[in-house]
């Protein structure tokens, strides 16, 4: 159901809250849930617990503050456009200018531009127009640049993270190799994943370890893999034996060319070892990460966001449905392991994970703007919307860290065993949802990569026109609607028609290829993918920017105990920011191999 905005709600009360607060909650939900375990993993659970209430506290503070920024920003733009207004006509009036609506009153003209200007701004003012108005263009580039890099990384780390699911649905063989005699013999061992479906008891390593105790043997300590030795007593023939071994299970012996004078004899008398190891059956994680490079292609030439709508529907439904499935499995298989409960080291990583999870914030004055006749709930509707988002955060993060504990994955959906019906469930609706986030994720960074290179007067685009409307300078003035104009409007930065379609293609080819390119290098690295979203652009729109903005507009009516918040929020946004950055990117580097 389509609404317009410049006319009051005329459905049901309940239906507009509940469309009004489903916007507000999407906005901050995605598929961020699935790392927060790791990040738990990180930090601990209690320290994660109280880190996690500190991010959301400072988040929803935040995002109450920019939201005031704006309507104080509004104010100090309708006080400009009435004294420019009055000034105009004393000019007009100064010099016997004609005006063809000098039979109207001029405070009827002037109430009727103001309450026209203001509803304008309601709807249309942005986070980037707010930094505009407080440092000129700059504060416009600066907002854009951080929105621009939170939603590049996010795309990077969705072809991570469909590339690792993928890689999950395959099955599982464990295959043993390197079993040596006196070095001269080796026998590889392979159990293949038929043979562990005939045999129940051995569903992963630990289980394989004890169904190999069937086997007399003398040590098996687990790290990497599997590493047993057998006694001597199954050397003592020079046909080595497998009948201690299950039927199912094959040693294929080849023998050392350069020790094959070596009698059974002196060899019986010398242990021989053997290595287990898991292996997917699935093709490189590379070519995986890849595999929806072709249908992101096709999402980022699509031009209209309008054309996305079906796309959004169904990506909200295919993430709560795994939502849901993930909560329900922890529900059924919960389990306890071994846990710790603070680790100070991991609190840089696991800030910049948590700050990206919560991930609303640039969409904040948007959903404000759309909430015509029910804009006296907002407040409520955003406490509402971060209360929910901390709770399924929490929520997921306990009780994925308490159930596998250190063994936590990136992505929570890869502890669950691919036998599982769930997993499959997961997986599949995980991907689709994530699949379809894409081109909504996509669409502001080429936008604003597009109005770099195409605007007019840009690096590429055309000349600029010498038009009054096209003019834009860095002052606070640059908001207002020019005077000489019957009615107030704003000319936004636009791709004029006389671009090539094929440039404005290429530029979207180009910038999914460097995202995919990104996410083969950091195949393995999903969860500081976010840690890095997190440390350097949700942290400056969440943190930073709001109060920064706070303070360079409404410091004279601030007292000295807001502006100390302000500017303590501040040091902390910087100073976490930059401890996070440097933790994180010393992870990526150890985490990294191309």
């Amino acid at each position: 159901m389509t609404v317009n905005p410049s006319q009051p709600w005329t459905g049901s009360r309940w239906m507009m809250h509940l469309g009004d607060f489903a916007n507000m909650l999407k906005a901050f939900i995605g598929s961020n849930y699935l790392g927060v375990a790791y990040a738990f993993k990180q930090s601990g659970l209690l320290l994660g617990v109280v880190c996690l209430l500190i991010i959301a506290s400072l988040t929803d503070h935040c995002c109450h503050l920019i939201v005031k920024t704006k309507y104080h920003a509004m104010k100090i733009l309708l006080s400009q456009f009435k004294v420019k207004k009055q000034l105009s006509e004393r000019y007009q009036t100064e010099n016997h200018v004609s005006s063809d609506s000098s039979d109207i009153p001029n405070v009827d003209i002037e109430v009727d531009e103001l309450a026209i200007l203001k509803h304008h701004m309601m709807k249309h003012m942005s986070y980037g127009d707010i930094g505009r108005l407080c440092f000129g263009k700059k504060g416009l580039l600066l907002v854009n640049l951080f929105i621009g890099t939170t939603q590049f990384c996010f795309c990077v780390a969705y072809f991570i993270f469909i590339g690792n699911t993928i890689h999950k649905l395959f099955p599982i063989a464990v295959e043993c190799r390197n079993v040596t005699a006196n070095n001269t013999i080796t026998y590889p061992v392979s159990f293949p994943t038929t043979t562990l479906a005939s045999m129940p008891h051995l569903s992963d390593s630990r289980d394989i370890a004890a169904g190999l105790s069937d086997l007399n043997t003398t040590t098996m300590p687990l790290s990497t893999g599997i590493h047993f030795t057998i006694p001597d007593n199954n050397l003592s023939t020079p046909n080595l034996t497998t009948s201690t071994l299950p039927s199912n299970i094959t040693m294929a012996p080849t023998l050392s060319p350069q020790n094959m004078s070596t009698t059974p004899t002196e060899n019986s008398t010398k242990p021989w070892t053997q290595s287990c190891m898991d292996k997917s059956t699935a093709p490189d994680l590379k070519m995986l990460v890849m595999t929806p490079l072709p249908l992101f292609l096709v999402f980022a030439l699509i031009r209209s966001i309008r054309n996305l709508s079906w796309i959004s529907v169904t990506a909200n439904i295919s993430i709560l449905g795994g939502c849901v499935a993930v909560f329900l499995y922890m529900i059924f298989n919960f389990s306890v392991s071994k846990f710790a409960y603070a680790n100070f080291d991991g609190v840089p990583v696991f800030f910049g994970m948590v700050t990206a999870a919560f991930e609303g914030i640039g969409l904040v004055i948007p959903v404000e703007s759309s909430m015509e006749g029910n804009r006296h709930n907002f407040n409520c509707f955003l406490h509402g919307a971060v209360g929910v988002l901390t709770l399924i955060l929490g929520t997921f993060g306990i009780m994925g860290y308490i159930m596998f504990g250190d063994d936590v994955q990136q992505m929570i959906n890869l502890n669950i065993p691919s036998t599982e019906w769930v997993s499959f469930a997961v997986n599949i609706g995980v991907c689709v949802g994530v699949l379809l986030t894409f081109p909504l994720q996509i669409y502001p960074v080429i936008e604003l990569i597009e109005i770099i290179l195409f605007s007019e007067g840009s690096i590429c685009g055309p000349k600029q026109k010498k038009d009054r409307l096209l003019q834009e300078d860095d002052s606070e003035e640059s908001l207002l609607p020019n005077v000489t104009e019957d009615l107030p409007v704003t000319v936004a930065v636009h791709i004029p028609d006389s671009v090539s379609a094929w440039k404005r293609n290429i530029v979207r080819i180009l910038v999914v290829g460097a995202a995919v390119g990104l996410a083969i290098i950091f195949r393995a690295s999903f969860a500081y993918i976010g840690g890095f979203t997190g440390a350097v652009g949700s942290s400056a729109l969440a943190f930073i920017l709001p109060c920064l903005f706070h303070l360079k507009l409404c410091h004279k009516d601030l007292s000295y105990g807001v502006i100390i918040k302000d500017i303590l929020i501040i040091v902390f946004g910087c100073g976490a920011s930059c401890i996070s950055l440097v933790y994180v990117i010393k992870a990526l580097v150890s985490h990294t191999s191309v």
